[in-house]
């Protein structure tokens, strides 16, 4: 865990989360990253004297999270190392299911977990997030968003060695996208547990809403490298559009219908990859589908356009109804 300005509350619920978990075997190391905050020091004495379980770090200065969690790997000594923030919580068997989870399945490398979220952004409170569970998922889903959240991973520590793989701290932001896109170059097999196991804090003073612009630039890099890998070539005029989907962007009559053709494309590419789980790629196009629909900036919406899509999918009675009169009208 690195901290630096945390309130005190969202500190001290985060440091006992991992405090009172069911495994105990572990080293707590914190970095603290803001040496000058009385509160931090405070706070972080306050636990030493409680657990000697906690490995203290100060950084001379603010050199940011990318470089403390560099720092914070080379001083772990465990098999497995685990991620924490200052403002998440564990849930009590977090780290006991994934510890157990890693060692009944040695092929994997790396594995997150479902979370829920809680906080002051109300579209988002309560909600849990259902992330790609197998590898072959994650790596379809690699393409349109980060399938992995960051503090609720747990990993192997040799893969560091035998990947030589660390944080590249070129980069403040979306870091642990770009190591999960080392690991994949390296065949390392991500996997996210099917249970809620982190409660993971929506606010906007968080780092990833204040550079989202930032984050999206980077990804965007990621996402155009990975269909590369993929061998899904695409124009320049298409990858300007497939990042202004991904990116939630505004689309006129016209994107719209390429925004269609350009999904389309990636799916019959997908699907002739014969590790890609079908179901799951047209479940991650139709949702990609209804962003873009979302999106369009028009009067009217073309509904009968919309549902008589390829990449439309009837999940519900409801849907298969007003679709039907739509299209008769």
């Amino acid at each position: 865990m690195s901290i630096y300005n945390e309130p005190e509350e969202w500190l001290r619920d985060s440091i006992e989360s991992i405090l009172h978990q069911t495994f105990g075997d572990l080293e707590f190391i914190i970095v603290n990253d803001n040496p000058g905050r009385a509160l931090n020091n405070q706070v972080i004495e306050h636990y030493m004297a409680l657990d000697n379980r906690i490995v203290r770090i100060d950084n001379a200065m603010n050199l940011g999270l990318t470089c403390s969690l560099n720092i914070a790997l080379r001083e772990a000594k465990g098999n497995y190392i685990a991620r924490m923030d200052g403002d998440d919580i564990s849930l009590p068997d977090r780290l006991k299911v994934q510890h157990d989870f890693m060692e009944k399945h040695p092929d994997i490398g790396l594995c997150g977990c479902w979370i829920s979220y809680f906080g002051t952004i109300n579209l988002l409170t309560s909600r849990i997030n259902r992330l790609p569970v197998t590898p072959a998922d994650i790596k379809t889903a690699f393409l349109f968003y980060n399938p992995l959240v960051h503090p609720s991973v747990f990993f192997r520590k040799d893969l560091l060695y035998s990947t030589n793989t660390m944080y590249d701290e070129q980069f403040r932001n979306a870091q642990d996208y770009l190591l999960w896109e080392n690991l994949l170059n390296h065949s390392i097999q991500l996997a996210n547990i099917n249970k809620v196991l982190l409660r993971y804090r929506v606010s906007n003073e968080q780092i990833s809403n204040k550079l989202k612009s930032n984050q999206n630039s980077v990804a965007n890099a990621i996402q155009m490298r990975t269909l590369e890998k993929m061998e899904i070539e695409l124009s320049d005029t298409e990858k300007s559009l497939f990042c202004c989907i991904i990116n939630r962007g505004i689309l006129s009559n016209l994107e719209f219908h390429l925004a269609e053709q350009l999904l389309i494309k990636i799916r019959a590419a997908l699907l002739t990859n014969s590790t890609t789980n079908q179901h799951f790629a047209n479940k991650i196009l139709h949702l990609e589908w209804v962003n873009c629909f979302k999106n369009l900036k028009a009067d009217r919406k073309p509904w009968k356009t919309f549902f008589s899509s390829p990449l439309f999918q009837f999940r519900d009675l409801r849907l298969r109804d007003l679709a039907k009169i739509v299209l008769s009208a």
